[in-house]
């Protein structure tokens, strides 16, 4: 698959964020009504948060397209500072991830350099968390919505 650059406005409207740098690794997409047998392009998109982040890799970028993601987006491997893994809403806030039980939406171990932008998180049960940071760097949140957890919803460790 090759690489194709594009510009913040064709990933979301993200204006001004760090979401809106140029793209140098593939792009993927995400959507509810997509299979992860697709090969996560903008006509045959993957379905599941995890099977994205097993596939992204430094540079990639993944646009979850509109609607509910159920699971955790636990990234699989490292971005670096000049090829970030970025996952991020087609349409601001279009794309809701929802962890399971009381997992969290986004669970980052020992990554690095990855960035999350423009939707919206949020547990399936209020025990849930949004976000659990657990020994890593360089991770950017930008534009993204947490709402209806409570405890300790969103977690950075070391």
């Amino acid at each position: 698959m090759q690489a194709k650059k594009i510009r913040g406005p064709e990933m979301g409207k993200q204006n001004g964020s760090d979401c809106a740098k140029d793209t140098i690794g593939t792009i993927y997409y995400l959507s509810p009504d997509g299979s992860d047998e697709n090969p996560g392009t903008k006509e045959k998109p993957w379905a599941t948060l995890n099977h994205a982040s097993e596939q992204a890799q430094a540079g990639d970028t993944v646009i979850l397209r509109p609607g509910s993601y159920e699971g955790t987006l636990c990234p699989k491997y490292d971005g670096t500072a000049e090829a970030p893994i970025t996952f991020i809403s087609e349409v601001r806030r279009g794309a809701v991830l929802i962890g399971e039980m009381e997992r969290y939406a986004v669970d980052v171990e020992e990554r690095h350099y990855l960035h999350f932008c423009g939707f919206v998180m949020r547990p399936t049960e209020r025990r849930g968390g949004w976000m659990r940071i657990n020994r890593s760097s360089h991770i950017v949140i930008d534009d993204v919505l947490m709402e209806e957890a409570i405890g300790r919803p969103f977690v950075i460790n070391e």
